[in-house]
């Protein structure tokens, strides 16, 4: 017998493709919307946590990344470096 807990769903390490496509075909008051709610729900959230979610969105779209950073007010060249 298998239980859950020893079953790896993973098919492949891409975590970014899929998210980068779906932000692409996004109409771009969509894509605003995404940056401006991203923004306030991490409100509060520590600066390091921040630069960790602005890298992943980065890694699926680069203008996805530099939309969060921008709305979040936090400069992309810290996040990059």
């Amino acid at each position: 017998m298998y239980l859950a807990t020893h079953w790896d769903h993973r098919e492949d390490d891409d975590y970014f493709t899929q998210a980068g496509n779906l932000f692409r075909i996004m109409p771009e008051d969509e894509k605003q919307r995404l940056f401006d709610n991203t923004a306030r729900a991490m409100d509060g959230v520590s600066t390091p946590i921040k630069h960790k979610h602005i890298s992943h969105a980065l890694h699926a779209d680069v203008a996805y990344g530099e939309g969060l950073a921008k709305a979040m007010g936090i400069d992309i060249e810290d996040v990059t470096k």
